[in-house]
């Protein structure tokens, strides 16, 4: 809000007023970035310090379990030509159709919404469970790391699914370590801009003093104008008593006589 001196200064057409507003919209966007900058700055120290490391661990880890599950299939491999066999409840099928439509039925005889074990399948074990949120039956290959599809109504589909995850987990493991490097190199970079002043820190600082400035230079204006202004008065109030008419002075003077003669009288 302007002050009564930036008011007359501003009706007078004082470029330094129209300057000064124009200074106070351009720093209150200055600070609004500078505010947000800061705040990314903390975000930056809080994703160093815990979120990073947390997400790098944690990939490792997925890493380290799906090398170990690819070397778990590698040690037990499928063959074209000879089903190498799948246990269910406790009983060896090596029959291909026989071990398709079993797994169906374990899959669909689902009585529990909790992950249960219901077999084993190249070194791996095989679990059902409930996926409430799409309402579906899963089958869960477990190994270091666990590996979830939805139950096929379709036996033979289940089998070719089991054969389908296990050979993809080179695949995955490749994919897994992009991610990895990715979420290092966001570290790096984070490290780099985390510290570094605000961009724009200069022009901040060089527009607050022109704005302080301004405001010394109207106000020092403003007491100027007002102390000229009472001097005026003063003076033009000695100079109308200095000018006043000697004949007017004479007259007051007599009335002053009359007054007092006419009181002696009624006394």
């Amino acid at each position: 809000m302007l002050s009564y001196a930036e008011v007359k200064a501003l009706c007078a057409g004082d470029d330094r007023i129209k300057e000064k507003m124009d200074l106070e919209v351009e720093l209150a966007k200055l600070r609004l970035l500078k505010s947000e900058y800061q705040s990314t700055q903390y975000q930056l120290e809080d994703r160093l310090l815990k979120r990073y490391p947390e997400q790098i661990k944690k990939k490792e880890a997925q890493i380290a379990g799906i090398k170990a599950d690819q070397k778990t299939a590698e040690q037990h491999p499928k063959s074209e030509n000879v089903f190498c066999g799948i246990e269910v409840f406790g009983k060896e099928y090596t029959d291909k159709k026989e071990a398709a439509k079993a797994l169906l039925k374990a899959g669909m005889a689902f009585t529990n919404s909790n992950s249960e074990q219901i077999g084993a399948y190249r070194g791996f074990e095989l679990h059902r469970s409930y996926n409430i949120a799409s309402d579906e039956i899963q089958l869960e290959i477990q190994g270091q790391i666990c590996y979830t599809f939805p139950f096929s109504k379709t036996d033979w589909v289940n089998l070719s699914k089991l054969d389908a995850v296990l050979d993809k987990l080179p695949e995955v493991l490749k994919e897994e370590k992009q991610k990895l490097d990715a979420l290092r190199q966001q570290m790096y970079e984070a490290q780099k801009q985390l510290g570094q002043s605000f961009p724009q820190e200069e022009v901040l600082k060089e527009k607050t003093k022109r704005l302080k400035e301004l405001a010394a230079e109207l106000d020092m204006d403003s007491s100027t104008k007002t102390n000229s202004a009472e001097e005026i008065i003063k003076t033009g109030y000695h100079k109308q008593t200095e000018n006043t008419p000697l004949k007017q002075l004479r007259f007051s003077h007599l009335r002053q006589k009359r007054a007092e003669i006419k009181a002696g009288m009624e006394y």
